[in-house]
């Protein structure tokens, strides 16, 4: 029985470590979300679908400043971050086939860019 069930966990490790690319489409729905909680009366799903975009974003935003990418200016907001995204994502909608990491990392690059040091 208790090798069963350690056969069992390790054939979940293998599963659970491969990570799956978000599409733009569910990007966009989040985004879709985050615009309509902005108003009054907004469902449950809208403030699910805003915690999970704001959440992306937020944490491809940490990726790209980690790496260098870009440099985000101190006090900048998570509020701010997506404003920039689904600004990008309304005024795109031939990317919206992108994966979501594209539809992130494009726009916080754009706006977001690294001052060059001067020699």
């Amino acid at each position: 029985m208790k090798c069963s069930v350690i056969l069992f966990c390790a054939l979940l490790v293998p599963a659970a470590a491969h990570a799956q690319i978000l599409p733009g489409s569910q990007l966009t729905d989040w985004a879709a979300s985050y615009v309509r909680n902005a108003s009054d009366g907004a469902e449950l799903r809208d403030k699910v679908g805003t915690m999970a975009f704001v959440s992306y974003v937020i944490g491809i935003a940490e990726a790209l400043r980690a790496s260098g990418k870009i440099c985000l200016p101190e006090h900048t907001s998570g509020g701010q971050l997506a404003d920039v995204v689904e600004h990008y994502i309304q005024t795109n909608a031939d990317k919206w086939n992108d994966d979501a990491f594209k539809l992130v990392s494009v726009p916080l690059s754009q706006t977001f860019k690294c001052a060059r040091k001067s020699r």
